[in-house]
């Protein structure tokens, strides 16, 4: 499964830009936030559901309800569709990266979906 992620990962990370948005890999995202605060992304991970709603880096962290790698997901949807569709699966989130007091977040959330499959959450 990590040579699967890994490889998944880099392929983001080479298909260079896509409608704005920039590919980035999840230790990407933690580990030099600040470039790419207020960038359109696209990064996949474990989406999973705890005391709200995360990408986690893989699901033993999510399991473990390891914060240091997550970053939080922004449901603004009326009903949480959101969440509810795409909880517990490996998933490419395209959004916003924000960091507000020193938290990471991805808003503005456009589409998630697991790769080969149609999204589970698509924006109007």
């Amino acid at each position: 499964m990590k040579r699967i992620m890994l490889l998944l990962c880099l392929t983001l990370v080479s298909c260079g830009k896509d409608d704005g948005i920039t590919p980035v890999s999840f230790v990407q995202l933690l580990s030099n936030p600040g470039k790419l605060e207020g960038k359109r992304v696209s990064v996949f991970g474990f989406f999973a559901v705890g005391v709200g709603a995360e990408l986690f880096i893989d699901k033993v962290h999510a399991q473990f309800g390891d914060g240091a790698s997550a970053i939080t997901v922004i449901d603004t949807t009326e009903n949480g569709e959101m969440t509810f569709n795409c909880q517990g699966k490996y998933v490419i989130i395209k959004a916003t990266f924000d960091m507000h007091r020193g938290l990471h977040s991805l808003k503005d959330v456009e589409r998630i979906y697991e790769p080969g499959k149609p999204p589970c959450f698509a924006s109007q």
